[in-house]
Order: C-alpha cells, then sequence, then structure tokens
C-alpha cells in the first residue's frame, strides 16, 4: 500500500474515531425536522447521496506521542483538515498517560476527541463510560490480534492500528 493509500485511510480513520471517542464531550440529543411528503402527482427526484458536513464550529482535539508518532500526526491531520475543513488541535500526550488525562479531562469536556490508549486500559475506560463501541468498522477488515486488543466483553471499540 503506497503512503498516499496509507494517509487517506488514517485520515478516515481518524475521522471514524472521532466520532465514536466524542463521548469526552456532551452533545446534544440530534433534533429531527419533520417535512410533509411531497404532493401525490408531482413527480420526486431521487434524493442525491449527501456528503460528510461538519456541523458548525466542529474541531478535533487528537492526543498523540512527540517524536515520529506525533510528526506523522500532525501530516495526517492537515490532510484531514484539508478535506473535510475541520481543524485539528495536536497535544502531546502519550498513549499510556491518555487513560488517566482522559478520566479527568473527559468529564470537564478537555478530553481528546481521538487519542491512543494501551488495550489493555479498554476495559475500564468502557466501565468508566469514557470510550464508545466502534459500530461502523468491520472486524473482519483487520487482523483478529488486533480486533481483540480494542474489544471488551466481545464489542470492538476504537480503531486497532497495530498489535
Amino acid at each position: 500500500m503506497n503512503r498516499a493509500t496509507w494517509l487517506k485511510l488514517i485520515a478516515v480513520g481518524l475521522a471514524t474515531a472521532g466520532l465514536f471517542f466524542l463521548g469526552v464531550a456532551c452533545a446534544p440529543a440530534p433534533t429531527i425536522e419533520e417535512v410533509p411528503p411531497p404532493p401525490a402527482e408531482e413527480e420526486v427526484a431521487p434524493a442525491e447521496e449527501p456528503g460528510i458536513v461538519a456541523e458548525e464550529g466542529a474541531e478535533l482535539t487528537v492526543w498523540e506521542s512527540e517524536g515520529a508518532s506525533g510528526e506523522w500526526l500532525q501530516d495526517v491531520a492537515k490532510l484531514f483538515t484539508e478535506k473535510y475543513g475541520i481543524p485539528v488541535t495536536f497535544e502531546p500526550v502519550g498513549h499510556t498517560d491518555a487513560p488517566g488525562k482522559l478520566k479527568t479531562d473527559g468529564p470537564a469536556g478537555l478530553g481528546a476527541d481521538v487519542f491512543a490508549a494501551p488495550h489493555d486500559h479498554v476495559g475500564s475506560m468502557v466501565a468508566g463510560g469514557l470510550i464508545y463501541p466502534n459500530d461502523v468498522s468491520d472486524p473482519a477488515d483487520f487482523v483478529d490480534a488486533a480486533v481483540a486488543g480494542v474489544s471488551f466483553q466481545g464489542i470492538m471499540y476504537g480503531y486497532p492500528i497495530g498489535i
């Protein structure tokens, strides 16, 4: 897989992970606007598939280690911002420090939307209500050991990035 394809995959992964790790922020329940059906005599054109549109003021905070991982992530964040128009803030937080920091910063609304954490902390983060299930990714797309690392009681959380 070439670097450009890999970066695109990671950008999509960041977007997916961001959606599921938003447990650190309390968002209001979505509202549904009811639209009356068109009159029966009018022909209805097929709906176009909507693209991804960020809500107004959307931004992502990402925690990752400094060094090569942090530099790489900042490059991916730039590509993500260019593609989706969502600014990404990088904060240097090591993966071993992320679960503890999330416990304090998350409830205060200061936690990261996307972060790396050791697999052996998944259970405590689930129990603390700090992460949500990943019901978008198909576990069959990953190596079994990677899925096991981000799963708790048979449910996949997060996005496996390594084994």
